[in-house]
């Protein structure tokens, strides 16, 4: 099928998915639909005369407008999907490449690329698992100052997140004895460095060095990037350490910190609400939540300036009622971008 063929047939799917939706709408004002959501619909509409008559036209902008503008973007920005085999699972991982606009018409321009951790959360708020994303997209097309960058989202493993996120076995919580998590880490970090990172340089015109190589991660993302960006300071030169959930394996992370060399060329942003701590973290901690996260921060910060990183190349920032989430993290990412990029 040729592309003109394609889009005709883009634009047909469209205005029939248009046409479904307002006559759908209307079925629902008009009372033809008796499921139990329609019905609860219908009651609300029909004490609101005013809101009723505007319903069609903004049926189309709720449920449309987010769809066609994620399939104007994708194509325009051009988010790319690759399945990259894990050797020490046996198993397969999405991998989302975001590449730069005009990316296939300037065929001589490499570009810096930024990794992020929890991948799903990454680029679309509707399979976020908070329900709403990073909006990284949102960021890159609302920040023109910032330099163009391929932005690769790694899926994290779901239910085996915590594992997979942890290099070290987790000893300081409050888990009974015989239940094991955590110890994983260093596979998954070496599965990104050897197998998505190189295949990323193949396939994509990538500026390689670790000057124009950045890392992003919130909570154990944050800890996985922490742990890779000094396990892996030759590879990755700018670090985003969101919400760092640090205290669920503190005293190794503090004892490897310590007896490791650290990169003085390395920038790092490192970020933390003064909300922090939810539902899960309660089931491994006893405590200020809150002021756990703080902590790590603050800690991290000291660390990085005791194995001295110049104070320059690390930004900290710690704000006033922000909670642990894609919302928090979102709107401070194109600051982080902007901090990691300076050099690029």
């Amino acid at each position: 099928m040729t592309k003109n063929n394609l889009d005709f047939f883009g634009e047909v799917l469209m205005n029939r998915v248009r046409y479904e939706a307002i006559d759908g709408c209307e079925r629902i004002i008009d009372g033809k639909i008796r499921d139990e959501e329609s019905v609860k619909d219908y009651i609300t509409l029909s004490t609101k005369e005013k809101e009723k008559k505007l319903t069609r036209s903004k049926i189309v902008d709720i449920t449309l407008n987010p769809l066609l503008w994620t399939l104007e973007h994708e194509k325009s920005l051009g988010l790319v999907t690759h399945q990259l085999h894990m050797t020490y699972k046996n198993d397969k991982r999405r991998i989302r490449v975001l590449l730069p606009e005009n990316y296939d018409k300037d065929l001589t321009k490499n570009y810096p690329v930024v990794y992020m951790h929890d991948g799903q959360n990454v680029f679309y708020c509707n399979e976020a698992y908070s329900g709403y994303s990073w909006k990284v997209i949102h960021a890159i097309k609302l920040n023109p100052d910032l330099p163009k960058m391929i932005v690769v989202g790694i899926d994290n493993a779901e239910h085996d997140r915590i594992n997979e996120y942890t290099p070290w076995k987790i000893t300081e919580s409050t888990l009974p004895e015989d239940i094991e998590l955590g110890g994983r880490g260093e596979e998954f970090a070496e599965f990104v460095m050897k197998v998505v990172k190189p295949f990323i340089d193949k396939h994509y015109r990538t500026k390689s060095d670790k000057y124009h190589t950045a890392m992003i991660g919130s909570s154990l993302g944050g800890n996985i990037s922490a742990y890779m960006g000094i396990r892996y300071k030759d590879k990755i030169g700018g670090l985003g350490i969101f919400s760092l959930a640090n205290w669920i394996t503190s005293k190794a992370f503090n004892s490897y910190i310590a007896r490791e060399e650290l990169d003085p060329e390395q920038r790092v942003y490192i970020q933390v609400g003064t909300q922090e701590g939810d539902d899960t973290d309660r089931q491994l901690m006893y405590g200020n939540m809150k002021q756990a996260y703080i902590d790590c921060a603050l800690n991290y910060y000291k660390q990085l300036i005791k194995g001295f990183v110049p104070i320059d190349s690390i930004r900290l920032n710690i704000y006033v009622d922000e909670e642990h989430d894609e919302k928090a993290w979102a709107k401070h990412l194109p600051e982080c971008l902007r901090f990691l990029s300076e050099e690029w």
